[in-house]
């Protein structure tokens, strides 16, 4: 069974103010709507790796938090630098907002983002349906083709599919509709027609 967020921070070294202090943020930004439950572990790894650069996070000053960003800025790559300044920018901003003093956002927001992330996509950049139907006919199971498929055509991120379950999945004469943010209060609804008939053909063979 996949550990929650308590016990992941339980595991770590992490004094009790500082997981009180997680979890505090990551509570108030899944009651917004934020973040769903697949991405509250993600930050709370990103936490920690940011908790053993800067010490207490109760002691937390604007010197700590732009050191840890030079050295992950170093460390990490372009991708996951960029995903921990934005995570960093955002915890700052609520934490200055409950009355926390010594952080200066605005000086946290001026730190770069990585270069090499500052790319622009062209037109030819993107998949194409030609491109998925190669990927389609390449797949070894049917479920892999369904999966391809729907995150093509919902356009929904990863854990967002991984987060969906046959009952929000509702098949009708046009396609299958998809309903996505049950927990966030954001529920959104997206046909998919080509995912269809893959979709339905892998529920019935993980019902036999």
């Amino acid at each position: 069974m996949a550990k929650t967020v308590e016990q992941y921070l339980e595991d770590r070294e992490l004094s009790p103010p500082d997981k009180k202090i997680i979890l505090e943020y990551l509570r108030s930004r899944l009651r917004t709507g934020d973040i769903n439950a697949a991405t509250e572990k993600s930050m709370a790894t990103y936490f920690c790796m940011l908790q053993r650069k800067t010490g207490p996070l109760d002691e937390l000053t604007t010197d700590r938090l732009l050191e840890a960003l030079y050295q992950f800025r170093k460390e990490l790559s372009p991708t996951s630098f960029d995903r921990m300044r934005a995570i960093v920018i955002t915890f700052v901003k609520w934490y200055v907002k409950k009355g926390k003093k010594g952080i200066s956002l605005e000086e946290i927001k001026e730190t770069k983002r990585s270069k090499e992330n500052k790319t622009t996509l062209k037109p030819n950049d993107m998949l194409k349906w030609g491109d998925i139907n190669k990927m389609v006919e390449s797949a070894n199971s049917i479920r892999d083709k369904a999966l391809i498929l729907l995150l093509f055509e919902s356009a929904l991120r990863p854990s967002e599919v991984c987060n969906l379950t046959w009952r929000d999945l509702h098949f009708t004469n046009d396609g299958v509709v998809v309903t996505t943010g049950r927990k966030t209060g954001r529920e959104r609804r997206i046909l998919c027609v080509k995912a269809e008939p893959w979709l339905k053909t892998h529920r019935e063979i993980s019902k036999s």
